[in-house]
């Protein structure tokens, strides 16, 4: 009797990498924990994972990322920070265990800044004892409202001390505040990795607060989701278009964007949500019901914050949630 792969193998052309066998897959079982989805808002922060048998255990956490600040009148500002990132190899036998609570991140509707979002951190009963391993909510991001012609990127410095570079014309880059997300190891056996999840920035190009194209942002992308060390973006804002007029959270298509560009792939990020609001083509961030509390990125990955014209309000995207990964390897 022929074998499906024999035969699936036999329609390949023949030499060396042609025989259509993966090779750059993930050795092991791979388990994810996330405290929701973005239609379910009942959060289950809880994990508890028990090790099948003997064998090898890779454990890697996300903190929360930073939710974007909110702003209700001609302004703008900066991105929030991811969440830190920990990863940790261990040796199991049957029974051991990791458990812990994993971090949401922040959903409230804070004018200017919604605060830090919250840390992911688990037990790890294993072989030889018992360690921790925790990576800190992302630092949320900043807005400030400027009128009159003064710079928004002058004001953020000024006024709230964020770190940037000297202006001219009004030009120039102002960020985060740095490693605000860091990460922790403790007890038995030594962390693989420990990373601060990264300081996101954003790209002024004019000192007219209204001129939103004017603008990009740059939120960082925690280490250990597409790279080793972290990863940036850039997330052009649109002055209009039929989704959000007056500027009320288009910038999210541009965001999804720049992930699909990071991942290789069509889709992580924004899904095409559906829900518009009163005029029926507009996103449902036009006013803070939705996109305050809606979480719609993935985990790692920081919210961006609203570049608003005067009279129009909007609370900024909220950061994605925590996240336990966890890769077992039987001996």
């Amino acid at each position: 009797m022929t074998i499906l792969s024999e035969l699936v193998n036999s329609r390949f052309p023949s030499g060396a990498g042609a025989a259509g066998v993966e090779t750059n897959l993930e050795e092991g079982i791979i388990y994810a924990f996330s405290p929701s989805t973005h239609c379910q808002n009942t959060f289950q922060q809880e994990m508890c994972w028990l090790a099948p048998g003997s064998g090898t255990a890779v454990i890697e956490l996300w903190g929360a990322s930073g939710s974007g600040a909110r702003m209700c009148c001609c302004g703008g500002g900066v991105p929030g920070n991811p969440g830190g990132y920990s990863k940790q190899t261990v040796q199991v036998e049957s029974g051991d265990y990791v458990s812990g609570i994993i971090g949401v991140s922040c959903g409230n509707d804070s004018l200017c800044w919604r605060g830090c979002s919250q840390s992911s951190c688990v037990r790890i009963c294993h072989v030889g004892g018992c360690s921790c391993l925790c990576s800190e909510g992302g630092y949320g991001g900043f807005s400030i409202c400027s009128s009159g012609g003064n710079g928004i990127g002058c004001c953020l410095r000024s006024q709230i001390g964020l770190p940037g570079s000297d202006f001219s014309s009004g030009c120039g880059i102002v960020c985060n505040f740095p490693c605000m997300g860091r990460a922790y190891q403790g007890g038995i056996g030594t962390a693989d990795a420990l990373c601060c999840g990264g300081q996101s920035c954003t790209r002024f190009w004019t000192c007219c607060p209204c001129c939103r194209c004017k603008f990009t942002q740059i939120p960082a992308v925690a280490p250990g989701v597409f790279a080793k060390g972290t990863s940036w973006i850039g997330v052009q804002m649109e002055h209009d278009n039929k989704v959000a007029q007056g500027g009320m959270g288009s910038e999210m298509w541009n965001h999804a964007a720049g992930l699909n560009s990071l991942a290789k792939t069509g889709y992580m990020g924004w899904n095409g949500f559906p829900a518009s609001c009163w005029a029926g083509s507009r996103s449902c961030g036009c006013y803070d019901s939705h996109t305050a509390g809606m979480h719609l990125l993935p985990y790692g990955v920081p919210g961006t914050t609203s570049f608003l014209c005067d009279s129009v309000r909007h609370p900024g995207w909220r950061g994605g949630m925590g996240n336990v990964r966890i890769r077992f390897i039987g001996s």
